[in-house]
């Protein structure tokens, strides 16, 4: 059986993975303005910039971090295991 390569996968995961970071970065209580944010340029003490810089985008980049970091485990736990399927059985966290 011959498999036909995914060419498509890596480049349409990476577009929905920045499509997911740009939500999250704005979205909160607060609006801000992407365009006031970023090239406002001298003034990068305003509240648009504060709220971008300081709280959303640590945030957005930590929640990605630990994404892939969560991912690794798990494609490190499947190889020493040697599952390929890797499902919830082998925790025991099946429902």
């Amino acid at each position: 059986m011959h498999t036909a390569p995914r060419s498509w996968l890596l480049p349409s995961l990476l577009v929905a993975m920045l499509l997911a970071f740009l939500l999250d970065i704005l979205s909160g209580p607060y609006p801000i303005k992407l365009s006031e944010a970023f090239f406002s340029g001298a003034s990068r003490g305003s509240v648009d910039a504060l709220v971008l810089f300081e709280i959303r985008l640590p945030r957005s980049l930590l929640a990605a971090l630990v994404g892939a970091c969560l991912g690794l485990a798990g494609a490190v736990i499947q190889g020493l295991l040697r599952n390929p399927g890797g499902g919830a059985g082998i925790f025991y966290c099946g429902s």
